[in-house]
Order: C-alpha cells, then structure tokens, then sequence
C-alpha cells in the first residue's frame, strides 16, 4: 500500500514537470503598449477622475466656509472661499483636458 502511494506520487510529479514547461510559455504574454485610441481612453477616464475630486473638494470648501460664516470666522470663511476657487479653475482645465482628449480620440479613430 505504502509503495502504491509511492509509485503514484511519482508519476504526478514526472506528469507536472512534462506539463509544466508548457504550460508556463502559454500563460504569460509579453505586455504590449496600448494603441492610440486606448491610450486616449485612459486619458479621457483620467480626467473624469479629475474632474469630480475636484468637484468634491469644491463642495467641501464652500461648506465649511458657509459653516465659518455662520461661527463669525470670516477670516477662515475667506481662505475657505479661495480654496473653492482654486478648485473651480481646476475644474476648468480638466474640462479643457478632457475637451482636447475627446478630439484626439475622434483624429485617432479617422487613422
């Protein structure tokens, strides 16, 4: 019984190192670059990444500045404010970004 259990132990490790070879060329593919249009893909779903981080910290500013105007702190309800407007022109540009990656795909899928 002790060499049946051997004798088969034996023959699935001779059976693994046959297929092993084999099996580890088929299963890693060597990376390829993406092509134009995926690379403006990634682009456009970067920038719509962007875009809400950006809103959502916006909307976070102008609520604590509400919130410091309601407390009297209008010195921190200021910084708060400008914070806010930093965030609006990020906006901004991410919107032209991703304007500009929109067309890039359109001139990529004329090729």
């Amino acid at each position: 019984n002790m060499i049946k259990t051997t004798l088969v132990a034996l023959a699935s490790a001779f059976a693994m190192a046959a297929i092993a070879p084999a099996f580890a060329q088929t299963t890693a593919p060597a990376p390829q670059a993406p092509t134009a249009v995926q690379q403006d893909n990634q682009n456009i779903r970067q920038d719509r990444r962007d875009i809400r981080k950006d809103e959502k910290a916006r909307a976070e500013d102008r609520r604590e500045a509400r919130q410091d105007e309601r407390k009297g702190d209008f010195k921190d309800a200021r910084k708060e404010r400008q914070a806010a407007h930093q965030e609006t022109r990020d906006i901004h540009q991410d919107r032209k970004e991703l304007h500009q990656d929109r067309e890039q795909r359109r001139e990529d899928r004329k090729k």
